[in-house]
């Protein structure tokens, strides 16, 4: 059975999927958004929970729903919404960006490069932060689609919610095209095959843990190879060069200052937006810098702001990286978030795992299984840092952030329990692997080992079946009869069919 609701204009209707329960949507009339991509008319949509999701209707809307009330799901509507907020930022941020000559005259001579914001969001937990992100690049993929394409970017630095890949991984990805509303990692990738939806390219570093307190030094060598990879990609790809880049960060990045700074300097942030967190932005105006309500002026029932300019961004001159060029803009947390319990965050990563591997209902995948000799395998485990450096004070250098065996160790065979692993396949392009394979003791060429694989890019992730002293089985998403690579990292995350 079937039900048809009705969403007032400028409403969103809020919704809880239990958990091993599934719900139908389809859109009768009207128009309504997910997260600022637009519902079709002409598609059934599936939400599997445990999921908590909102749909959003500037025009008003009828939508049908098939799913038994309150035993499937949970539901209730607001008209307390920060669309129009997050549309004036969109906005904002786009017109705040030029494309390239080349970009914008199609010649393969012009050399001007362009210019878009780099923008940083950071907030307490829970915040609504990635929210925010998704729709910031729903909406200037939207705004950008024309012959002067500028694509934006969207970055997760955040490892234990998973974007496009399994948990434990920081991404950097263009967003050329639609997200996938039902997919949990918001969409495939190429290495899933055929899709209904255009396939992602995501630049991968792995980092491994769930939290980034686990290593810092890591997470900081990981931030940072990242941002040289998106540097790399953004100077071949004009179009990607051109277009804002979103950064979905973890909180501890807004409440500890020196990690602000580093991620701030790699990636040349020009704007900060601060989302629900009025103890972060009293805490940035301590250190001498503006914090603005953005959308202070801006008519927020009835219209969007006229140029989309939002107050407080202004064009910096050049010198990106100076704490003088950072705006900082407050925005609501939206009464719609809520605390996500542990249990809820743990199925998420295991829908997320399972999506990676299997696909959807509509969209199935058949994963290959194959079987590896652990001597053809070099296996690297990211470690733990048990050392508390706040006690060190602001003017320590840490000047360990890139000594290899501060990041990783290197794995015997048999030394883990490698059942129902997550394993991390990582590009083993310039690494002597032949000389690395069976020399396990030797400090000196693990630390050569490491030093070369660090922060590398992952070509993809894999699952373990089973292993014994000899042999592992593993699952991958790809048909192939062995692996791309030799070097893979062992992650935290484990899954459970």
């Amino acid at each position: 059975m079937s039900r048809v609701i009705e969403i007032p204009a400028n409403n969103e209707w809020r919704f809880e999927v239990h958990k091993n329960t599934k719900i139908k949507l389809k859109l009768q009339s009207g128009q309504a958004e997910c997260q600022g991509t637009e519902l079709s008319s002409t598609i059934e949509y599936e939400f599997k929970g445990s999921l908590q999701n909102y749909l959003y209707t500037y025009q008003g809307c009828k939508i049908e729903i098939w799913g038994k009330e309150d035993t499937d799901y949970t539901e209730y509507r607001s008209d307390d919404s920060l669309v129009y907020q997050y549309l004036n930022l969109a906005i904002g941020l786009h017109k705040l960006s030029t494309p390239s000559k080349q970009n914008d005259n199609n010649s393969q001579n012009a050399t001007d490069k362009g210019e878009a914001p780099v923008v940083m969001i950071i907030g307490g937990p829970n915040s609504g932060k990635t929210t925010l992100a998704k729709t910031l690049v729903s909406y200037l993929s939207k705004l950008s689609n024309n012959a002067k394409r500028q694509i934006p970017t969207l970055v997760n630095l955040d490892p234990h919610s998973p974007q496009f890949v399994v948990p434990g991984n920081l991404t950097a990805t263009p967003i050329s095209s639609l997200l996938n509303l039902e997919n949990v990692n918001f969409g495939e990738t190429v290495i899933n095959g055929v899709t209904f939806y255009r396939q992602k390219q995501p630049c991968v570093v792995s980092f491994g843990f769930e939290s980034i307190d686990s290593n810092l030094k890591l997470f900081k060598h990981c931030v940072s190879q990242l941002s040289q990879t998106l540097k790399q990609r953004m100077n071949k790809d004009l179009k990607v060069g051109d277009g804002v880049v979103v950064l979905d960060c973890p909180s501890s990045v807004g409440t500890n200052q020196e990690l602000f700074d580093f991620v701030r300097a790699c990636f040349g942030v020009t704007i900060v937006v601060v989302v629900g967190d009025e103890r972060l932005s009293v805490s940035l105006k301590k250190r001498g810098l503006k914090v603005v309500n953005g959308l202070e002026n801006a008519n927020l029932k009835t219209e969007v702001k006229e140029e989309g300019q939002m107050e407080g961004i202004e064009k910096t001159n050049g010198s990106q990286n100076k704490e003088k060029d950072l705006q900082i803009i407050k925005i609501n947390k939206s009464t719609g978030c809520i605390d996500k319990s542990d249990r809820f965050v743990r199925e998420l990563q295991q829908r997320a795992i399972k999506e990676y591997f299997y696909g959807l209902d509509n969209v199935q995948l058949n994963p290959f299984t194959i079987s590896v000799g652990f001597n053809e395998l070099i296996i690297l485990k990211p470690k733990i840092d048990n050392v508390n450096l706040d006690f060190l004070g602001g003017d320590f250098d840490d000047g360990s952030i890139t000594e290899p065996s501060s990041l990783y160790t290197r794995v015997k065979p048999g030394q883990e329990n490698l059942g129902n692993c997550i394993l991390t396949i990582v590009d083993d392009s310039g690494v002597d692997t032949m000389k690395h394979l069976n020399d396990f003791d030797d400090y000196e060429v693990n630390k050569e080992l490491i030093g070369q694989v660090a922060g590398k890019g992952v070509v993809g992730s894999c699952y373990v079946l089973n292993s014994d002293e000899t042999r592992v089985k593993l699952l991958v998403p790809l048909p192939v009869t062995k692996l791309p690579s030799k070097v893979v990292i062992l992650t935290e995350f484990r899954y459970h069919e």
